[in-house]
């Protein structure tokens, strides 16, 4: 761990972006997900892909 590192990592997490930024930024949402939620899915299971997102 690098102090001076850290230090700046708390700054960052103070700015504040412009709300055309945050429009981008959603624009940016294709609907993927990287993670389904299969892991969780066991053969006899209680759940299941589409109840995990529901």
């Amino acid at each position: 761990m690098n102090p001076a590192r850290l230090a700046e990592n708390l700054v960052a997490a103070d700015g504040e972006l412009a709300a055309e930024d945050m429009e981008a930024i959603a624009a940016l949402d294709r609907g993927y997900r990287y993670i389904d939620g299969s892991f969780w899915v066991k053969e006899g299971g209680p759940y299941t892909v589409e109840g995990i997102w529901a």
